[in-house]
């Protein structure tokens, strides 16, 4: 009533009604109690709220109907009003007639120190609760993926970032930040900055070529590339990166995933370098043999084959002379399977006349026609030599097999400063590639080529004849 003291009330106006029609009507629950806690009176919406009658409730104390168990933080309240304090609020838990709790907001004020009677106005807040229980839940769950996520992350050396096009930043997550020793915790660098201090210095050139296209195509990028980390070590990394674009089709940003792939990378090499040594090994030991064919037991039979001449000059004629002849002609059998063995072991044009000289031995042997192009290719390694000559070789069995005599078949050496490279290319019939690229000639070839470094392509498809292409890289300097 004070808060009207000092304003004109309309005529006939009702102060008193004014607040039982509030108290009766009021959506919030409103209690009368008085300082021992007894009810004294209360509205229908504080009925509703505890699911009890009035006359149920009246003249019994709050904390009877406290979830057991829980704080009666009631006491604690009234105890502060009857203290001094104006107003008091706080929440707790009702157990409601039909056994089920139900959270409430109380505001007790003091209504007469005099009288002790103390008003309060009670909101059902359960929803409200519930809400935040399940936002806490959800939240508990999310940082429990988060966190799983980011194990996960740790685990397979998985890092991401986010690439702003317009200001040309990027931001660096935490796991890609552990990734490049610089620190736990997400950051901000611009495009340029990251590249210089991040990338390694062999391979900046080309991958900034690329994604400065990928920025004006928005098309996805997948690369592989070397990363200096702040502390020195150099490590391979895969990335894989799309655009979100905006409303006019242009590359927004750029969000991507990379992945430490150092030992994958140093495995590889691993494999390749023992590879390697296989192959070496395994030349050597052809080349051993073909030497101790050549110098030991052709020259040997060679010899005996001599040696049978000069008898059969002394022998004249009839059956002595006559097998003599055979056994001269069985040691011409012998010496030239030896020549041949030896061929196949280690073919002697290649050893002694480097590439250029065995392909072109080899075009004159096939059974068709084959324009060989070889010049300056110069001597390498004994064991590039010998797998491009035997795919070489390969390719020309194929065409001859495949294309058709009529067929016009080039074989074609050339030499780059990165490395060498053949094909052999025929105008026949062509074949579809993924049918056939499991074959044993195929695969071969394919094995040979990557035993010392380097890659196999096919290109041919029917009707379009074949193109079967190597490329072997310098792996130290080639020997002529």
């Amino acid at each position: 009533m004070a808060a009207l003291a000092g304003v004109a009330q309309p005529a006939g106006f009702d102060a008193s009604l004014w607040y039982r029609t509030l108290f009766a009507q009021s959506a919030l629950g409103v209690t009368l109690a008085d300082g021992q806690r007894r009810l004294i009176d209360c509205n229908d919406a504080f009925c509703r709220i505890l699911g009890r009658g009035r006359e149920e409730l009246l003249g019994r104390r709050f904390y009877e109907f406290n979830v057991p168990g829980d704080e009666d933080v009631g006491g604690p309240a009234i105890a502060e009003l009857i203290s001094g304090a104006p107003a008091f609020s706080y929440e707790k838990r009702y157990l409601r007639a039909d056994g089920a709790p139900t959270w409430v907001r109380i505001n007790l004020s003091v209504l007469s120190r005099e009288d002790d009677l103390y008003a309060g106005i009670i909101e059902d807040i359960s929803e409200r609760k519930r809400a935040e229980a399940e936002r806490a839940l959800a939240l508990a769950e999310l940082r429990e993926t988060t966190d799983l996520l980011a194990r996960a992350h740790e685990v397979a050396k998985l890092g991401t970032f986010v690439v702003d096009t317009r200001s040309r930043m990027i931001m660096v997550s935490g796991e890609l930040a552990r990734m490049l020793a610089a620190g736990d915790q997400p950051f901000e660098i611009s495009v340029e900055e990251y590249r210089r201090t991040f990338v390694h210095p062999d391979d900046r050139e080309w991958s900034a070529r690329l994604a400065e296209a990928a920025y004006r195509s928005g098309e996805p990028q997948s690369w592989e590339r070397r990363l200096t980390r702040c502390d020195g070590e150099v490590l391979w990394e895969t990335s894989h990166a799309r655009f979100e674009l905006d409303e006019h089709g242009r590359p927004l940003r750029m969000i991507g995933v990379v992945q430490d792939i150092t030992d994958r990378v140093r495995l590889i090499e691993e494999l390749r370098g023992s590879r390697a040594r296989i192959v070496e090994a395994g030349a050597r030991e052809r080349l051993r043999l073909e030497h101790d064919l050549h110098d030991g037991a052709q020259n040997r039979l060679v010899g005996i084959q001599m040696k049978l001449a000069l008898v059969r000059e002394q022998a004249g004629a009839g059956a002595v002379a006559t097998r003599l002849d055979e056994i001269i002609d069985d040691a011409q059998a012998a010496i030239d399977e030896l020549r041949a063995l030896g061929h196949g072991i280690y073919p002697t044009e290649l050893r002694e006349g480097g590439l250029g000289h065995a392909v072109r031995s080899l075009a004159k042997a096939a059974p068709i026609s084959v324009r060989v192009i070889a010049d300056s290719v110069g001597r390498h390694a004994p064991t590039v030599e010998e797998a491009v000559f035997f795919c070489a070789r390969e390719g020309l069995q194929n065409a001859a097999k495949h294309a058709g005599t009529r067929a016009r078949v080039t074989l074609s050496l050339k030499r780059y400063d990165e490395g060498l490279e053949f094909e052999v290319a025929d105008d026949g019939p062509g074949f579809d590639p993924r049918e056939q690229s499991s074959g044993f000639g195929l695969a071969s070839m394919r094995d040979r080529i990557a035993a010392v470094g380097g890659e196999l392509e096919i290109m041919s498809a029917p009707g379009q004849g074949s193109r079967i292409r190597g490329i072997v890289p310098h792996r130290g300097a080639p020997t002529g």
